[in-house]
This record gives C-alpha cells, sequence and structure tokens, in this order.
C-alpha cells in the first residue's frame, strides 16, 4: 500500500506540494472550485468520485449487456439490473 501526505489546498492554503490530491474508498479529494452562501466562488478541498471507481462501474455497466435485452420490459429490465 502506497501511503503520501497529502497537501489539502483550499482558499485559506495558498501553498503547493507534489501532493495535491488524494484517493480514498472509491472518492478523489482534491481541489475544486466551490460556492458559498453568498454565491461568490472559493477554492475547496473536496470528494467526487475517482476515475478509478468511475471506470469500475462503466466496467459492472457494459458486463450486464443491457442492448442483448431489448425485448423485455422496462421493469423487468430494472430487477435484472438490481440483481
Amino acid at each position: 500500500m502506497r501511503r503520501q501526505i497529502a497537501y489539502c489546498q483550499d482558499a485559506n492554503r495558498k501553498g503547493s506540494c507534489e501532493h495535491e490530491q488524494l484517493d480514498f474508498l472509491g472518492y478523489r479529494f482534491r481541489p475544486r472550485l466551490a460556492k458559498n452562501r453568498r454565491c461568490r466562488f472559493f477554492v475547496g478541498f473536496a470528494p467526487a468520485i475517482s476515475d478509478t471507481a468511475a471506470k469500475e462501474i462503466r466496467h459492472q455497466i457494459r458486463r450486464w449487456r443491457l442492448h442483448l435485452h431489448s425485448d423485455i420490459e422496462l421493469v423487468q429490465l430494472a430487477t435484472f439490473v438490481k440483481m
């Protein structure tokens, strides 16, 4: 397992470092543009889905081969996907 310290750059931390993002439990934490209550933009350290997690989800959906199930109703298709 690779361990590293990430610099949590946001509006209050202006510095920079080699590692400014990290992946944890399927999320990628990195500096992102956000909006405050007064609708002003600022940079915050926020999570979103990681590239590897998104790739795995797309791969799983492709394995369902939904294009081969065009003969069944939508409710049956939802039941098939839920399994």
